[in-house]
């Protein structure tokens, strides 16, 4: 382990985030419980690029007959953020926001690791409910909207 997940291991259990293993290098789960519906948070370390990389991963895949209306929705959210990017495979259906930091030469701090994954959170619970009514098949003019009223 380096000091980047050193860092954010610490930070996550300190801050009382249930963690998971995965089977992968550099890589922590954690499951969310936030105020539009559940998800998972996946920190990507890469010590050797002196990164760390937060994707909130929508639950669901996007099906495939609404990618379109999702992809509007997601550069339309993407348009006024100034922290992390909403990212939408359009093979696999898989929609996530990422925030991420290049921590060379930086001390990879608590404040510093929690605005990015605050950051990170907040986002994805206020576009979840969005998502998901786009999953469902509802107009995407309806999330749309939601996005503007955001903005104001």
């Amino acid at each position: 382990m380096g000091r980047i997940e050193d860092a954010i291991r610490s930070y996550l259990r300190e801050d009382d985030w249930p963690l998971e293993e995965s089977e992968l290098d550099g890589v922590l789960v954690t499951r969310i419980g936030g105020t539009s519906g559940d998800w998972i948070l996946v920190t990507v370390v890469r010590e050797d690029e002196e990164q760390l990389l937060l994707y909130s991963v929508y639950p669901d895949l996007v099906p495939e007959q609404h990618l379109d209306e999702a992809m509007t929705y997601v550069t339309r959210a993407n348009w006024d953020l100034s922290i992390g990017a909403f990212e939408l495979d359009l093979d696999t259906g898989e929609a996530r926001f990422r925030t991420s930091i290049d921590l060379e030469g930086v001390d990879p701090s608590e404040p510093l690791l929690r605005s990015l994954v605050q950051s990170n959170v907040v986002v994805m619970d206020r576009y979840l409910p969005g998502l998901e009514a786009i999953c469902r098949g509802e107009p995407a003019d309806d999330t749309i909207a939601e996005i503007e009223a955001h903005r104001a």
